[in-house]
C-alpha cells in the first residue's frame, strides 16, 4: 500500500488552494463587483478565491504545526473515489441526464468508505438524487434533463 506523509500533502494542497484562490481573483478582477443590492458577474468568483485562500491558508499552518501525533498516511481509496465520482459526473450528465450521473457520482464516492454497506450506499444515493433532482432542477429551474437518452 502507497503511504504518503500527511503533513507534505497538507503543504501542497494548502499550495494549490492558494494559488486557485489567487487566481481566481485576479481573473474575476476584471468582472465588476457589484453592490449589496445589485451583486455584479465578478461578486461570487472572488468571493470563492477569498474563501480558496483563507482555507487554503488554514491548510499550510496545520501542516506545518502538526505535530507526531494524528493521522500520518493519506489513504488513496477515498481519494480515488472522489475522483472517480467527479470524472463520471462529469462525462455521464450532458449525455445521460442528471439521474444517471448524480446516482453514479454518489454511489463512487460512497465506495470510497469500506464500512458503507450496499443498503446505505444505495438508500443514500436514491436520496441525494432526489434531492438534487428537486433543488436543481425543479425548484431553480435549471436547463438540466433528468434523463437523457
Amino acid at each position: 500500500m502507497w503511504m504518503i506523509k500527511l503533513r507534505q500533502i497538507e503543504a501542497l494542497a494548502g499550495s494549490l488552494f492558494v494559488l486557485f484562490g489567487i487566481g481566481a481573483v485576479v481573473f474575476a478582477s476584471n468582472y465588476g463587483f457589484g453592490t449589496t443590492a445589485r451583486i455584479g458577474p465578478g461578486f461570487f468568483p472572488i468571493l470563492v478565491g477569498v474563501l480558496l485562500i483563507v482555507t487554503g491558508t488554514t491548510i499550510l499552518l496545520r501542516a506545518f504545526k502538526r505535530g507526531e501525533h494524528g493521522m500520518d498516511v493519506l489513504h488513496l481509496r477515498p481519494l480515488a473515489s472522489v475522483t472517480a465520482a467527479a470524472v463520471a459526473f462529469y462525462l455521464l450528465v450532458a449525455d445521460f441526464g442528471l439521474v444517471p450521473a448524480a446516482l453514479a457520482a454518489c454511489v463512487l464516492t460512497m465506495l470510497g468508505d469500506r464500512s458503507n454497506s450496499w443498503t446505505r450506499i444505495a438508500v443514500t444515493s436514491l436520496f441525494l438524487t432526489i434531492f438534487s433532482l428537486a433543488v436543481f432542477v425543479w425548484i431553480l429551474g435549471l436547463q438540466i434533463p433528468a434523463f437523457e437518452w
